[in-house]
Parts: structure tokens; sequence; C-alpha cells
């Protein structure tokens, strides 16, 4: 019994400055995956590894509670405000 117990991934922030993004390629191709899950990866015209992981991750764990709350802000979360929002309403971060 327990909060992970079920979490077959877990994505740990330790700076979403760092989103591991790399510009101007096609998803499909450069990690060889289905359109369908391209989506999760893309973000404009940009894979963004961290984008994919906020989505696909069972759980997302933070340095801090406090660094959770910042990382809801558009100030501290680097145009992925939305989708670490989404995880905290969906009780997984």
């Amino acid at each position: 019994e327990g909060k992970y117990l079920d979490s077959r991934a877990i994505y740990v922030v330790h700076n979403l400055g760092y989103q591991g993004q790399y510009p101007h390629v096609d998803v499909c191709r450069f990690l060889s995956v289905h359109e369908q899950a391209a989506g999760d990866l893309a973000f404009g015209d940009c894979v963004n590894l961290s984008k994919g992981a906020l989505i696909c991750s069972d759980r997302v764990l933070t340095v801090s509670p406090n660094y959770a709350k910042e990382i809801q802000t558009p100030q501290g979360g680097f145009n992925l405000q939305d989708f670490v929002r989404a995880k905290k309403e969906s009780g997984r971060l």
C-alpha cells in the first residue's frame, strides 16, 4: 500500500529550465515513434522530452513542495506550467 505502488514511470523534476528540447526536427523520425505518440513529445517545432515525461509519467516528483508550486506558474514553468498543473489536478504531482 502506498502512493507509488502502481506507478510504472516516475518523472523527477530538478530544474524545469532544462527540458531536453530539440528544435526543427521531425518527432517521428527523430525518435522512431508513431504519429500518435509524437503529439506527446512535440512542442511547437521542437521535440520536448520534459513535456513528454509530464504527460506520460504516472507520477511527477520535484525537489521540494515549494518547487512543485513554482513550476505551476508562468515564471517558473518555462511554458510547461499547464502540463504541470494538469498533473497536480489529477493528484499525480
